[in-house]
């Protein structure tokens, strides 16, 4: 690596920690018991209108099982709601529950502050670069994890 590629290496390293250790300081002082997955998982089940397990393990890229197993703690703790669908009693449907909808919003929250701190004052040129940039990270990062890497 040469020293500009050292330099954003140790960036997004640095960043990456700040926004993990970050997160985990805003639910710690919030007093929301959830982990930063657990937490991820519930913005998932908050953005879509009709969430079932099938739904969010295509969405985490993780498995059935693994979703089964967060779900069940998470509504045993009060932040989802899972309804039996009347029409197929295999798929259950899921929603948040006020304690869970305080976490999705709060999550929101974080990520809208997080952005605007990134863009202000720069021009819509500038704005286009970084987007560009974080897209060909998240391609590299898609493309790395479902094993079509080059």
């Amino acid at each position: 690596m040469d020293i500009f590629e050292e330099k954003l290496d140790t960036l997004l390293t640095d960043t990456y920690n700040s926004i993990s250790k970050f997160e985990e300081k805003t639910l710690r002082e919030s007093g929301i018991n959830a982990t930063i997955s657990e937490v991820h998982l519930i913005e998932v089940v908050g953005k879509q209108q009709q969430s079932t397990i099938s739904s969010l393990a295509r969405n985490l890229g993780i498995t059935m099982a693994s979703v089964t197993i967060a779900v069940n703690k998470l509504s045993d703790r009060g932040f989802i709601i899972k309804e039996k669908n009347p029409g197929d009693k295999r798929s259950v449907h899921l929603s948040l529950t006020k304690q869970g909808l305080r976490v999705y919003r709060l999550h929101r929250y974080f990520h809208r502050l997080m952005v605007r701190e990134v863009v202000a004052g720069l021009k819509s040129a500038e704005k286009e670069i970084i987007y560009k940039t974080v897209e060909r990270l998240n391609n590299f990062f898609k493309k790395s994890s479902s094993g079509s890497e080059k």
